[in-house]
Parts: structure tokens; sequence; C-alpha cells
């Protein structure tokens, strides 16, 4: 019974997935429109997931991090960052779900 019981266990900590960087919510406070520079939202956060361009050149870097395992809610969240032709951030957008 013991083995049966050590084997769920080993496979609920085997059962669990990761995908991106996990990020703080303290390096997305610091954000300062106009102020923070591609190159501190690099320091900060790393290689972005998705880099793109708009139709009027302005550059959108996105972070997304997500985590689940087999014994609880799966939670995850996603930052997508508006740079200006100058490498400034113009705006921002953090959304975030599960617990």
């Amino acid at each position: 019974m013991k083995k049966v019981i050590l084997m769920i266990a080993v496979a609920g900590l085997i059962s669990c997935a990761s995908v991106g960087k996990d990020f703080s919510a303290e390096n997305v406070a610091s954000i300062q429109k106009g102020v923070t520079t591609e190159q501190s939202l690099l320091t900060m956060f790393g290689k972005p997931s998705s880099v793109t361009v708009d139709s009027d050149g302005n550059k959108l870097y996105g972070w997304t991090y997500a985590h689940a395992t087999a014994f609880s809610v799966g939670q995850g969240k996603s930052l997508i960052v508006k740079l200006n032709k100058d490498g400034l951030v113009d705006s921002y957008t953090l959304s975030q779900t599960g617990a």
C-alpha cells in the first residue's frame, strides 16, 4: 500500500509543466511610460517570447509565463509592451489568470 501511495505522489510531482520564464509584479510596477527604455526591459525580463513591429514602426515585446500541475488550477501571465521609435515604453498591458 505504501508503494502505491508513493507512486501516486511521484506521478503528481512529475505531472507539472511550465512555459516561459516567470517575471515579478515588482518589475512590471516599475515600468514608466515615456521613461523606461528597451534595454531596461531586457534587463528586467530577459529576451521576450515575441517581438513584432506595428504599421507605425513601433516594437511590441511580449513575455508569457504559464505553470500548471496535475493537482492545481493553472496560472499564467502575459506582459505586452509597446515601445515607440525612440525605444521608450509607450504603453503596456499585464494579463493574469489563476491563483
